[in-house]
């Protein structure tokens, strides 16, 4: 089963990162991801150039995984490649067309080693991941 759980509820931090309101989570099969309230997000690290082509950081149907995402990329205890497969699924879940979806797994697998060695040991108390 997949399935988001909680509802998206964010709080405006400075003009490029979002503060969580409340626990919000992403269950499948195997995992069981939670990004606690007053996790800190960008939403989809998308720059403002590429808002055209992928959307703006906080759009709907991208928002939810984009959070969980970075919270995996947070805790580094799951390795990147399946992080960032985790996004996909999570893309495709939430109805994101098979192109837009590749569009941005290919971003993200291309510029997301930027992200993922990051010192973010200030948020790696809100972040909880439960393998099943």
């Amino acid at each position: 089963m997949k399935q988001f759980i909680g509802e998206v509820e964010l709080k405006e931090v400075d003009e490029t990162n979002w503060s969580l309101l409340n626990d919000f989570s992403y269950e499948n099969d195997k995992y069981l991801i939670t990004c606690k309230s007053g996790f800190v997000t960008d939403g989809c690290s998308i720059p403002k150039p590429f808002w055209s082509i992928f959307g703006s950081p906080l759009e709907g149907d991208l928002l939810s995984g984009a959070i969980i995402h970075d919270g995996l990329y947070t805790a580094m205890t799951i390795p990147r490649d399946i992080c960032d497969e985790l996004l996909k699924e999570m893309l495709e879940f939430n109805g994101v067309s098979e192109e837009r979806t590749e569009l941005i797994y290919a971003a993200v697998r291309m510029m997301g080693s930027t992200h993922w060695n990051k010192d973010s040991s200030a948020q790696i108390n809100l972040v909880d991941i439960k393998v099943k």
